[in-house]
Protein backbone atom coordinates (compact mmCIF):
# COMPACT_ATOMS: atom_id res chain seq x y z
CA UNK A 1 0.00 0.00 0.00
CA UNK A 2 1.37 3.63 -0.92
CA UNK A 3 1.82 6.00 1.50
CA UNK A 4 -0.87 8.16 1.90
CA UNK A 5 0.71 10.92 3.76
CA UNK A 6 2.75 13.44 1.02
CA UNK A 7 5.44 15.93 1.95
CA UNK A 8 5.12 19.55 0.82
CA UNK A 9 7.68 18.84 -1.69
CA UNK A 10 5.70 15.90 -3.60
CA UNK A 11 2.55 17.98 -3.14
CA UNK A 12 3.61 20.47 -5.47
CA UNK A 13 4.69 17.98 -7.94
CA UNK A 14 1.54 16.76 -7.86
CA UNK A 15 0.09 19.60 -8.82
CA UNK A 16 1.90 19.90 -11.22
CA UNK A 17 0.96 17.04 -12.96
CA UNK A 18 -2.46 17.76 -12.12
CA UNK A 19 -2.27 21.27 -14.40
CA UNK A 20 -0.64 18.57 -17.15
CA UNK A 21 -3.64 16.25 -16.88
CA UNK A 22 -1.10 12.95 -15.77
CA UNK A 23 -2.37 13.01 -12.20
CA UNK A 24 -3.43 9.23 -11.45
CA UNK A 25 -6.39 8.35 -9.12
CA UNK A 26 -4.28 7.30 -6.46
CA UNK A 27 -2.02 10.51 -6.49
CA UNK A 28 -5.36 12.59 -6.54
CA UNK A 29 -6.25 11.51 -3.81
CA UNK A 30 -3.08 11.64 -1.90
CA UNK A 31 -3.08 15.25 -2.81
CA UNK A 32 -6.61 16.24 -1.64
CA UNK A 33 -6.09 14.29 1.14
CA UNK A 34 -2.48 16.44 2.26
CA UNK A 35 -4.38 20.08 1.06
CA UNK A 36 -7.29 19.52 3.90
CA UNK A 37 -4.31 19.46 6.67
CA UNK A 38 -1.61 21.92 4.44
CA UNK A 39 -2.72 25.44 4.41
CA UNK A 40 0.16 26.85 3.53
CA UNK A 41 -0.11 24.05 -0.08
CA UNK A 42 -3.34 24.94 -0.20
CA UNK A 43 -2.60 28.58 -0.80
CA UNK A 44 0.00 27.24 -3.35
CA UNK A 45 -2.76 25.65 -4.91
CA UNK A 46 -4.94 28.78 -5.37
CA UNK A 47 -2.03 30.73 -6.64
CA UNK A 48 -0.85 28.42 -8.96
CA UNK A 49 -4.13 28.76 -10.47
CA UNK A 50 -4.72 32.15 -10.59
CA UNK A 51 -1.43 32.46 -12.38
CA UNK A 52 -2.20 29.66 -14.98
CA UNK A 53 -6.01 31.10 -15.61
CA UNK A 54 -4.23 34.71 -15.96
CA UNK A 55 -1.13 33.56 -18.60
CA UNK A 56 -3.57 32.08 -20.58
CA UNK A 57 -5.46 34.90 -20.64
CA UNK A 58 -2.47 37.37 -21.69
CA UNK A 59 -1.85 34.43 -24.31
CA UNK A 60 -4.83 35.10 -25.61
CA UNK A 61 -4.07 38.81 -26.15
CA UNK A 62 -0.72 38.59 -27.47
CA UNK A 63 -1.24 39.19 -30.89
CA UNK A 64 -3.24 42.36 -30.06
CA UNK A 65 -1.62 45.77 -31.77
CA UNK A 66 -1.38 48.70 -29.94
CA UNK A 67 -2.56 51.88 -32.14
CA UNK A 68 -0.42 54.91 -33.37
CA UNK A 69 -1.90 57.06 -30.63
CA UNK A 70 -1.56 54.43 -28.14
CA UNK A 71 1.92 54.16 -29.08
CA UNK A 72 2.61 58.08 -28.68
CA UNK A 73 1.21 58.47 -25.46
CA UNK A 74 2.91 55.04 -23.62
CA UNK A 75 6.19 56.73 -25.45
CA UNK A 76 5.49 60.34 -23.89
CA UNK A 77 4.45 58.49 -20.54
CA UNK A 78 8.12 56.78 -20.51
CA UNK A 79 10.27 59.83 -21.44
CA UNK A 80 8.24 61.69 -18.74
CA UNK A 81 8.80 59.46 -15.95
CA UNK A 82 12.63 58.38 -17.18
CA UNK A 83 13.31 62.54 -17.15
CA UNK A 84 11.53 63.36 -14.04
CA UNK A 85 8.94 65.88 -15.64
Amino acid sequence: MKQLILSCKKATYYMSLREEGKLSVTQRLQLRAHLTVCSLCKLFQQQTALITKNAAHAHDHSNTLLSNEKKEEMGRLIKDITTGN
